[in-house]
């Protein structure tokens, strides 16, 4: 949805209106493409907390916190691509309408526009929460199957809300979350030949740290 990528040629023609910055319309489908993509996610992280008693419920069974905390974070990215894909920065506008601010699916009821401010409180209460409950439960020796990239840990959610920060425009909160992952998570760097050399095509590269 931007002119990063050039278009030589229509052979194919399945990029042609984003490459011609044409995807600006809700009559465009690559537009509803994405806000279908992540309002889709964000129902279904909030079934599960309607299940439980609603987003600010955790759950006293350790293995529903873990799957409440996924749902966190989940959400939040969510949000967080939609309020930067589809409304103003939050250094131009922070109080200009967004998007709507779903926390619930148990009423049908359509909601108005956010502002863009509200979501952003709403996206770092929500990761905040989810780091919080999942580094205890790893402190505890509860979290993702050892090797696994599917499920969000503690450390997918600090890089999640560092990304946040940084768009948000608080560089220091950003650097300190991602200076704890980088000192922290045994998530290495990776090295000048595997950037060169993988084209970031596979996951078993230890630098990932969620991925499917």
């Amino acid at each position: 949805m931007s002119g990063d990528l050039a278009m030589s040629g229509e052979t194919y023609g399945w990029f042609s209106d984003a490459a011609r910055l044409q995807c600006n319309t809700t009559t465009k489908n690559r537009t509803y493409m994405l806000w279908r993509y992540y309002y889709r996610i964000i129902k279904a992280c909030n079934e599960i907390f309607d299940t439980v008693g609603g987003d600010e419920s955790v759950p006293a069974n350790e293995d529903n916190q873990n799957y409440y905390a996924q749902a966190k974070a989940l959400r939040a990215h969510s949000y967080f691509n939609l309020v930067n894909l589809y409304a103003k920065p939050y250094d131009i506008d922070k109080n200009a309408k967004a998007i709507p601010l779903y926390r619930s699916q148990t009423t049908a009821e359509t909601l108005g526009l956010s502002t863009v401010e509200e979501v952003y409180e709403r996206v770092i209460i929500d990761l905040k929460e989810s780091i919080n409950i999942l580094e205890e439960l790893e402190a505890a020796g509860i979290g993702r199957p050892n090797g696994t990239k599917d499920q969000i840990d503690q450390w997918t959610a600090k890089g999640i809300l560092a990304y946040v920060y940084l768009t948000k425009g608080e560089y220091e909160n950003a650097a300190a979350l991602t200076s704890d992952i980088i000192n922290n998570s045994g998530y290495p760097l990776m090295s000048e030949t595997e950037i060169i050399e993988s084209g970031f095509r596979s996951i078993n590269i230890g630098s990932w740290m969620w991925a499917f």
